[in-house]
């Protein structure tokens, strides 16, 4: 992709390449996404669905592993909780972006 220097070519550039944090603001921020061999990397989106997955495979057939480490005064709860926090707000934004296929903010 060549840049001609105009500020839509390089927010498309970034749209296209890098991942940002998603969130609305004044000053964006942009992350490159880490690619590992000639593999690449999944989508973004493919990690919040897989731990989900994962998650309610736990909740639903061996409940009483999460009720130990619910607490968020241990370690494990505390990720836990950050998780849940940011997969309810970031998964659905995901899946919008994938599905509209622009760079949605709200």
């Amino acid at each position: 992709m060549k840049l001609d220097g105009t500020d839509r070519a390089v927010a498309n550039f970034c749209k296209d390449t890098m991942w940002d944090n998603m969130s609305y603001g004044w000053d964006p921020i942009w992350f490159a996404p880490r690619l590992r061999g000639s593999i690449g990397s999944m989508p973004r989106e493919s990690f919040y669905y897989l731990a989900m997955f994962i998650l309610g495979s736990v909740a639903r057939y061996t409940p009483e592993l999460l009720l130990a480490v619910s607490s968020p005064k241990t370690e494990v709860g505390w990720n836990l909780e950050r998780f849940l926090t940011a997969a309810e707000r970031y998964f659905p934004h995901l899946m919008l972006r994938w599905w509209t296929d622009e760079s949605l903010y709200f």
